[in-house]
Formats: C-alpha cells, sequence, structure tokens
C-alpha cells in the first residue's frame, strides 16, 4: 500500500467548486504533430478572481492561454465561459481579450482619450505615441486598451516582464486594485514566482503540458503536493528517506542524507517503510554555533560547516556542508544590526527545525 498524504489532498485536485466556475476548462489536449503541449488539462475559474498560470518554459502555460483566446484549436476537449461553449467560436466573438508581453501598440497611432486610461492614471498622456512613453506608461496603455471593450475575462501574457524590478513591483499592486475596482476576471500567465505569489488569489502550477498542483499561494509554498511543485516554487531542501515509524501525529523518517533521523509532526497516513521525501524550506530551519535543546544524534538536529554566505540586505543565505557532504540552504533574516559577530565562512554550526515545519511528499 503506498503512502498517501491526507493534508495535501485538496489542493492536488484542480477542478473547482462547479457551482462557482467561471471559465470550465474540461480534459483539454492540444498536440502538435507528436509533440503534446496540453495533455488532459481540467480546470475551474471563478468569477472576478485572477488566476496566475505558473510554469517553466514548455510547461504549456502560453498554449493554454492562446487556446482560451482561441488562437489555437484544441485537439480535444471543451472550454466554456459562463456556461456557453467556446469551440465553435471564432477569437474576435468571445467575450475574452488579451494583453501581450510585447503589448503591441501601434507606433503611429496616439493613446487617445479614454475612461479606461483614467482608471490606469494616463488621462493626461492620450496625445502621446508609443515612442513617447515609457515602460510602465506602454503596460498601462495596453491594460487600458485590453480593458476598454469590458471583456468578462482578460488574458495576460508575462504583462510586466519588460519592467524593471522595482516598477515591476509597483505595478503588481496597481493591477491588483484595478482588477478588484472593474471586477473582470484574469488569467495571468507568468514565470516569476514572485509576480505570481503577489498577483493571484490562486495559482496553478504546471508540469509538461498538465496541472500539477492548483491552491492558493500558501498551499502551494506550504503543502507542495509533489516533489516538482516543491521545488519549482521557491527554495527548499529535499531529503529521501524510509518511514520507520507511522503514528496518528506524525511519522519518523530515516535519512542516510542526514546524520540524524527526521520527526515529522504533521498527520500523514503512510505505512512503515514507505519510500517517501522529506522537503524543508530555507527559513523553517534555525541556524547557531552552539547545540539545540536536543543533543547530537536527536531527531531533526544536525551538525555542519559554513562553506558559502550571500547578503542580500534584507537576509542571508547559508550554504552549510553537513557530515554526510550534502549541502543545506538556509536563510535568516537580517533584523538588527551589530547585535553579535554573525556566522561566518567555514563555521562550525548547528542546523535545526521544529517537527512542523516539513513536508512529507510520495511522488
Amino acid at each position: 500500500m503506498s503512502a498517501i498524504l491526507k493534508m495535501n489532498a485538496p489542493t492536488t485536485t484542480a477542478a473547482a467548486d462547479p457551482a462557482s466556475a467561471y471559465v470550465r476548462i474540461a480534459n483539454l489536449t492540444k498536440k502538435f504533430g507528436d509533440f503534446v503541449a496540453l495533455d488532459n488539462v481540467s480546470l475551474d475559474i471563478r468569477r472576478g478572481e485572477i488566476f496566475c498560470l505558473l510554469g517553466g518554459s514548455g510547461s504549456g502555460k502560453t498554449t493554454l492561454l492562446r487556446t482560451l483566446a482561441g488562437f489555437e484549436s484544441p485537439t480535444a476537449g471543451t472550454i466554456h465561459i459562463e456556461g456557453a461553449d467556446m469551440s465553435a467560436i471564432p477569437p474576435y466573438e468571445r467575450p475574452v481579450n488579451m494583453m501581450f508581453q510585447s503589448y503591441a501598440l501601434f507606433p503611429h497611432m496616439n493613446v487617445e482619450k479614454s475612461e479606461m486610461l483614467d482608471i490606469v492614471k494616463m488621462g493626461g498622456f492620450g496625445a502621446r505615441k508609443p515612442h513617447q512613453l515609457s515602460g510602465g506608461q506602454r503596460q498601462r496603455v495596453a491594460l487600458a486598451r485590453a480593458l476598454v471593450k469590458r471583456p468578462k475575462l482578460l488574458l495576460l501574457d508575462e504583462p510586466l516582464a519588460a519592467l524593471d524590478k522595482k516598477l515591476r513591483e509597483h505595478t503588481q499592486f496597481e493591477l491588483i486594485n484595478i482588477q478588484q475596482r472593474l471586477g473582470v476576471t484574469f488569467i495571468v500567465v507568468t514565470h516569476d514566482q514572485e509576480e505570481a505569489m503577489t498577483l493571484g488569489q490562486r495559482l496553478g502550477v504546471m508540469n509538461h503540458g498538465r496541472i500539477a498542483q492548483v491552491g492558493s499561494p500558501c498551499d502551494i509554498y506550504e503543502s507542495p503536493a509533489t516533489r516538482f511543485v516543491a521545488d519549482f516554487i521557491g527554495s527548499v531542501n529535499m531529503f529521501e528517506g524510509r518511514v520507520s515509524e507511522a503514528e496518528p501525529d506524525g511519522v519518523r523518517i530515516e535519512c542516510g542524507e542526514l546524520a540524524c533521523a527526521l520527526r515529522v509532526q504533521r498527520a500523514v497516513s503512510c505505512t512503515r517503510g514507505a519510500t517517501v521525501w522529506t522537503a524543508i524550506r530555507p527559513e523553517k530551519i534555525n541556524i547557531s554555533r552552539q547545540p539545540p535543546a536536543q543533543a547530537a544524534g536527536a531527531d531533526n538536529a544536525v551538525r555542519g560547516t559554513v562553506r558559502e554566505i550571500a547578503y542580500m540586505g534584507d537576509l542571508s543565505i547559508y550554504l552549510v556542508q553537513i557530515e554526510s557532504g550534502k549541502v543545506m540552504r538556509v536563510t535568516l533574516p537580517n533584523t538588527t544590526r551589530g547585535a553579535e559577530r554573525p556566522i561566518a565562512r567555514q563555521e562550525s554550526v548547528w542546523l535545526s527545525w521544529h517537527g512542523s515545519s516539513a513536508v512529507v511528499l510520495t511522488e
């Protein structure tokens, strides 16, 4: 009997409550010759939400967006928007608009005035042409143009990719405010994890043309359903091991990559002897020169040597090589200045973590 995680079950299914489905994608497949770009994708999207599709290059997210827009015809499956089947509806008749990554502004035309320009704070720029606008201003004009006909569904393909980091962060919150004001359903495609977690009320993580997991940003980050999702979203320390004890309130895992056993204090239903993977986020790990309350050999505590340190301003990243040779990643917020001597390279340290910090994965 294979191990099954109870805690991950609610977020592994792609379909939302049928009663709340505004956009319904059912068993959607798209092939280009022998290449399967979308593999039996089913997904429900709620009215008025910002839903972010997140995935690496070739994961299928842009193909899914183009199929929703009608630019690609599915090989199999259906798309319904507000109950209406879109199968025979051409792109120009769908209640959908799309904001392209390149913005696709006509260079010979000026911005012109409209109510939407005021909403995106561009009301005074109507006489300007695209080359007279900054990157952020062109992004707002493209958004206003996409919204002017009040589509039921707005598709955004990497909408902020051309902006610098600070402007992108600022524009993310502006985009949220505009969407909330208008109530239009947004589907955003991005490869930027921070952007997806800022914008999206829910995320869909794609891999090889399939939906790997759907959930809130917190669900996806704190309770990933698979090793792929755990590794793709943020940074993670991953350990393979075998379950040595299985109890109602958690499990104990023997792991050859650690000089300690892993005690996970979460409700996990699995059999003794099952192969599992334990994921621990870098910020969940404590680092100190002194051993923790539990002595060497106890659960969830291991000794190592600091090999590299990266100072990032708001936090520092420590790469610690433990006795097995594996390198663990630890992040600490820089909350004080000069309080104590910082840990340096080549120092011997102890790493420890709480039993509730780890997530057990079976696939």
